[in-house]
């Protein structure tokens, strides 16, 4: 078993554990009363909670001022390109779905070294299909890459296929 457990190590004994020369720092809400005055709040995390709210009451305003004109933006495997686009598709999401909520929220931003930032954000998104009456509760994950005081960049994650059902049934209905 002493051996066994000895092969085990070797793999990661041999690894190289170096680092890459980036660090970063975390910053969230959460961290202001953790650092006792160190640390200020996080304005980036505040904004993409702020961004969250303004998308579930279909107000596009901030997004409009906070989201780089070419923004990229990727969910799941689709890309959506550009500012104009992406405020499209989420007017016309609001079209697909209602009583559009995010719950279980968590946000925080890292600060990396060689300047990069990203906010990461977890939460809980849920709607009903306006098509199928269904009631949908979908756990998400986006990362949000800024430059410049700009959303350059978003990857988002979650199960999309109760989502995509709905978006079919609107267009089936749209085409008859």
């Amino acid at each position: 078993m002493k051996k066994l457990l000895l092969l085990l190590l070797i793999p990661l004994m041999s690894c190289d554990m170096s680092s890459t020369g980036v660090v970063g720092i975390i910053m969230s809400d959460n961290d202001v009363d953790e650092y006792s005055g160190t640390e200020a709040e996080d304005e980036l995390t505040e904004l993409v909670l702020e961004l969250a709210e303004d998308y579930t009451n279909a107000d596009f305003e901030e997004a409009n001022e906070y989201y780089s004109d070419d923004v990229k933006i990727y969910f799941n495997s689709n890309e959506v390109v550009g500012k104009e686009n992406l405020i499209e598709g989420w007017k016309y999401e609001h079209e697909v779905f209602s009583d559009i909520k995010i719950s279980d929220e968590y946000a925080h931003t890292n600060y990396f070294s060689d300047g990069r930032i990203w906010t990461n954000y977890w939460f809980t998104w849920s709607a009903t299909g306006n098509f199928t009456g269904q009631k949908l509760k979908i756990k998400g994950h986006f990362d949000y890459e800024w430059k410049d005081g700009e959303i350059v960049q978003a990857l988002g994650y979650f199960a999309d296929e109760q989502f995509n059902k709905e978006y079919l049934a609107a267009m089936e209905s749209n085409s008859n």
